[in-house]
């Protein structure tokens, strides 16, 4: 079989996991999270260390020179200079000599990457990360000291995900693993592995069990190179927009690899991706998110040009006013769902499986109404430069249909609404869930669960809805705000009720119900993060702590399940026209189209 090619290896670690952290309401958040310890990392003493974490230093303006423009939706090549700052170290835990204390703090890093290029941010950041998390999560001290070192000294990861389709067969080939006396050997190829052609090393999940089981894959961590020949570019359609992002599998045949390369325990595979990926997928729609504001900034540029104040056109008005609220909606769900993997990480892959059904069809139609102003992808109106909303256009597709897509984040919720009826009635959650800048425990990714245990949004949304009710009889904004929290506690009891009948229909009916019914709770629990993330306000920004954008995020949230609420998207006067007023603002003064709203450093 050859000579055995070296791989990530020791023996496994346990550890317990961290107690519960009491519930309580945010009055006053610290203005910035705590940062990781700075330390030199192991086998590269003269890294320079960064310094340590805060917003402003985070946030950087755009370079219009420096970055390629978009002509045809490919990654320029070597294009990860681009990015500027590496910030490897950063997917890197603490203990292992990175920067990686808590998923949230992450995020604010990544952010600013992916307002300035998402698909490289995606390509040489984001899938490295998504892989390695297996192993943070998973493998044993020696894998985790050796990947950690790796990263540090500027290597990449590459990500081959379990591939199964109809049932049970090996999707696009996939990679077969055969398991001898002293090696397991490889075989075949994967069309979807993702990351940059150059990684020195692969997390490959591959089957080693025939049939539509439950222990069908293992996680193997592994140098590429002895995966022999350079990394290719599978035939696809051009309506796979996947020439965004190299999805190239390393060709294996009768390849040995040493039977320390396990990650985590045999035929576990399909369990340590259903922990793990939905994390990844959760920093890329955060990520995306953040992109997605700087097409907004190009479409509300476009259409307030020569002008101070708002957009003369009523319409486009209206569609900016509601893609930033949905935008807010998106934000606050990503935040809790990355808030939850420090303060309840075994129930954090719930709300960040919703996040992964949620956010990309959000962003999805809210570009496709961004085309009113800009125009077609491809045909910009006269006038306007939209490289940002090119791009995120042609990225979104792809990067959401990858390893951690759709059917992954349902193959998290679904089961979870299966057993949701016996479970009893959950605790509201920790305040500090929705409070953006809160201190947080550190995360201990080895505690992820698989989207087990309480419903914590759901809780969050009753609690809401119940400090609100009282609120109905001031009117104004704040009682349009307590009638949508009442018609958003509404659904979740009806969903409740209807999912005893959904479980006992035959197979595929059974399974269309609940994946509508998944669809929803996503819809649900975003609207839990948004009246979170009101509630959570101290006053300090005066647009978020008015309830004005929170009403029109909701409203808009209520459409997406089929029951309009017309009256908060049209009023100008009303919560349309206070977050109009906060657009132009925004648009004026330079801030971001997030929750923090935070000003690009000139440094």
């Amino acid at each position: 079989m050859g000579d055995l090619p070296p791989v990530l290896d020791a023996r496994r670690d346990k550890t317990d996991g961290p107690a519960a952290t009491p519930r309580h309401r945010v009055a006053t958040p610290p203005a910035t999270p705590p940062g990781a310890p700075s330390r030199t990392p192991p086998g590269n003493p003269s890294r320079t260390r960064p310094q340590p974490w805060t917003p402003r230093a985070q946030e950087r303006p755009a370079h219009p020179d420096r970055l390629p423009t978009d002509t045809d939706g490919a990654c320029p090549p070597n294009g990860e200079p681009l990015l500027g700052e590496d910030v490897t170290d950063q997917f890197v835990p603490a203990e292992e000599g990175g920067r990686l204390v808590r998923p949230d703090i992450l995020a604010t890093v990544l952010r600013p990457l992916f307002r300035h290029h998402a698909d490289l941010a995606l390509v040489h950041r984001v899938t490295s990360l998504s892989a390695a998390t297996a192993v943070w999560a998973a493998g044993t001290p020696g894998q985790r000291r050796r990947l950690a070192r790796r990263l540090l000294d500027g290597g990449h990861l590459t990500l081959v995900p379990p591939e199964t389709g109809p049932r049970g067969t090996a999707r696009y080939g996939g990679i077969h693993a055969r398991r001898s006396a002293r090696a397991y050997v490889l075989h075949g190829n994967s069309d979807l592995a993702v990351g940059t052609a150059r990684a020195g090393s692969s997390l490959v999940y591959a089957r080693t069990a025939q049939g539509d089981v439950p222990h069908s894959h293992t996680a193997l961590l592994l140098d590429t190179e002895p995966l022999s020949g350079p990394a290719r570019r599978p035939h696809r359609t051009s309506a796979d927009h996947s020439r965004t992002t190299p999805h190239a599998g390393p060709p294996a045949k009768d390849c040995p690899v040493p039977l320390d390369a396990l990650v985590g325990e045999e035929g576990e595979g399909t369990a340590l991706a259903l922990r793990t990926l939905p994390f990844g997928r959760l920093l890329i729609c955060d990520g995306l998110t953040a992109a997605a504001g700087t097409a907004l900034g190009e479409a509300v540029r476009a259409a307030t040009a020569h002008r101070a104040g708002p957009p003369r056109d009523e319409h486009h008005a209206r569609v900016l006013s509601g893609f930033f609220a949905d935008l807010l909606a998106c934000a606050a769900l990503t935040g809790a769902a990355l808030r939850a993997t420090s303060l309840t990480p075994r129930q954090a892959a719930l709300p960040a499986a919703a996040a992964g059904c949620l956010v990309p069809e959000v962003l999805r139609d809210g570009l496709e109404e961004l085309a009113i102003v800009l125009g077609p992808v491809g045909h910009p109106r006269p006038g306007t430069a939209p490289a940002g909303y090119t791009r995120l256009s042609r990225l979104l597709p792809a990067a959401l249909a990858g390893p951690a897509g759709l059917a992954l984040c349902r193959a998290v919720v679904i089961p979870w609404l299966r057993g949701s009826t016996a479970r009893p009635a959950a605790p509201e959650p920790d305040g500090r869930l929705f409070a953006s800048g809160a201190g947080l425990p550190p995360a201990d990714l080895r505690q992820l669960g698989a989207g087990g245990g309480d419903d914590i949004l759901g809780a969050a949304l009753e609690a809401s809805a119940q400090r609100l009710d009282g609120a109905r009889r001031l009117g104004g904004t704040v009682a349009l705000l307590a009638e949508l929290a009442q018609a958003f506690l509404t659904e979740l009891r009806l969903l409740r009720e209807r999912l005893p009948r959904t479980t006992v229909m035959p197979g595929p009916a059974a399974e269309h119900s609940l994946r509508v019914l998944g669809d929803r709770y996503a819809v649900i629990t975003a609207a839990a993060a948004v009246l979170g993330t009101w509630e959570s306000q101290d006053g300090r920004d005066p647009f978020m702590a008015d309830p004005s954008w929170a009403v029109l995020a909701l409203s808009r949230l209520l459409a997406r399940i089929g029951r309009p609420a017309a009256g908060a998207q049209a009023d100008p006067a009303g919560p349309l026209g206070a977050v109009l007023a906060e657009l132009t603002a925004r648009r004026r003064t330079g801030r971001s189209y997030d929750i923090d709203g935070l000003v690009p450093s000139t440094e």
